[in-house]
């Protein structure tokens, strides 16, 4: 099973992977869902929707602003430290916690790549429908289920509430929340009030959300209880894996 992006048939594994974790939900869903799902079950619609979630992997650099570059051109993997304990992550399979999580690093770190590799990864393994969502980029008028019907619509599945929550119940969903931090001070306490509720009321949900420190998400009195399931987490990003990024781009120019 592929558990990083140096696949030379990255595409194909995606589409396979991807035909597998449909099949799934279309087998368990309600007929609402599967009349929604029915579309992309052609080998040709598989292949798009690949596409779509793999477009997660283009990025800008500091080192190229004019055009986005593949991630896995220079990522190298992160080390996560929970409770003292350093751990080399490559899926979301290397976390001891099967459940939701809340990754935390100071500016600059690398967390919003990290989550992208993550969600990537997750379209080659086969486990999960990963949906990355970026949260600065909901507006004051929406709330954070509506956003996240939107990815969804976005990458041409056109759900609505119902379809989600049935889509949400199989264990076969995963969410990507990038930059907490990033989203308006007004905002963050609604906003932590809606990621609560959605974990609290999704439990087989999974969702992992990406924020700077004391942005006010690991504070919260339910995140680190049983009751939420999200453990606040801290990724140093040391300067030797730094140096080895600049060095994979230096020797791509």
């Amino acid at each position: 099973m592929p558990t990083g992006l140096e696949l030379a048939g990255a595409a194909i594994a995606a589409k396979k992977a991807l035909s597998k974790v449909l099949e799934e939900l279309y087998s368990s869903g309600k007929t609402a869902t599967q009349k929604t799902l029915k579309k992309w079950r052609t080998s040709r619609d598989v292949g798009r929707l690949a596409t779509r979630i793999a477009h997660v992997r283009h990025v800008k650099t500091l080192w190229q602003v004019d055009k986005s570059v593949d991630l896995s051109t220079f990522y190298c993997q992160q080390h996560i430290t929970f409770e003292n304990k350093r751990t080399k992550i490559a899926s979301l399979s290397d976390f001891e916690s099967n459940g939701s999580l809340l990754i935390e690093g100071i500016a600059g770190q690398g967390k919003s790549i990290f989550l992208r590799y993550l969600c990537a990864v997750e379209l080659v393994r086969g486990e999960y429908l990963p949906v990355f969502l970026e949260l600065r980029r909901i507006q004051q008028t929406q709330t954070l289920l509506q956003s996240i019907i939107s990815a969804f619509q976005e990458l041409g599945i056109k759900i609505d509430e119902e379809i989600f929550q049935d889509i949400a119940s199989t264990k076969k969903l995963v969410l990507f929340l990038d930059g907490f931090d990033e989203v308006h001070d007004d905002l963050k306490p609604k906003m932590t009030v809606e990621i609560e509720n959605l974990i609290t009321f999704h439990e087989n949900l999974r969702v992992i959300v990406s924020s700077r420190l004391e942005s006010g998400l690991a504070m919260c009195p339910k995140l680190p209880s049983l009751l939420c399931g999200i453990s606040s987490l801290v990724c140093p990003l040391k300067s030797l894996l730094l140096m080895e990024n600049t060095r994979k781009i230096d020797n791509r120019t």
